[in-house]
């Protein structure tokens, strides 16, 4: 039997884990006061500038040491009509999740060539699968993270998962860690969307007997 065939799901064996980022990425700039390169931080403040019939948007960007401000353009010579009305009230009351969305947007850095720093503190919230590892089934895993950013997937997995490197290396190598769709995990960084993994049997008995022989 393929270690990849479908099996049932249930309430007891499907966890979910949520990626967190405590901060948003800084962005290395050059510091007109400094005279280099510093990394600001995002303020979470928007600034909008108008002018006749266009307006200008920007997220607002600070060196905390000598209080320089940079502007990561958000929408540049726009008709206001042009922008979601929603999305345009938010911008005006600086929504914090607005400005983390953009802070975090890897497109609109691109367009501002702006070299920002994704390694990112972060926490995973959901169950541990410490209470599962004896079931006698598989244990599928929704990752959900609202946000790209430079978290492979295996140093998740290893973290999570309380394993060696090389032990989770060895699962992955053997089929018994797998995603769908399917992914290098060795690879692949945690993206702005839900991706399923499967921890098969043949894992948790690998995961099992290496607590057993720790315990010894």
């Amino acid at each position: 039997m393929s270690c990849k065939q479908k099996y049932s799901m249930n309430d007891k064996n499907i966890i979910t884990w949520t990626i967190k980022p405590k901060t948003t990425p800084f962005v290395l700039r050059n510091c007109n006061k400094c005279k280099n390169k510093k990394e600001f931080y995002c303020s979470e403040l928007f600034r909008m500038n108008a002018n006749k019939q266009k307006i200008d948007v920007w997220l607002i960007y600070k060196y905390n040491q000598c209080n320089s401000t940079w502007n990561l353009t958000i929408f540049s010579r726009i008709n206001p009509v042009d922008i979601d009305k929603s999305l345009f009230n938010r911008m005006s009351r600086n929504d914090k999740e607005t400005a983390w969305k953009y802070a975090f947007d890897m497109e609109t850095h691109r367009s501002n060539q702006a070299e920002a720093l994704y390694n990112v503190d972060y926490v995973a919230e959901g169950e541990n699968i410490d209470s599962l590892k004896n079931l006698s089934q598989e244990i599928f895993i929704n990752i959900e993270s609202p946000y790209s950013f430079n978290l492979r997937l295996d140093k998740l997995l290893k973290d999570k998962l309380i394993v060696s490197r090389k032990k989770l290396l060895e699962m992955i190598e053997n089929g018994y860690i797998y995603t769908i769709p399917e992914v290098n995990i060795r690879k692949h960084k945690i993206k702005e969307k839900q991706i399923k993994l499967t921890i098969t049997n043949d894992a948790l008995k690998m995961m099992n007997s290496t607590l057993v022989f720790e315990n010894k």
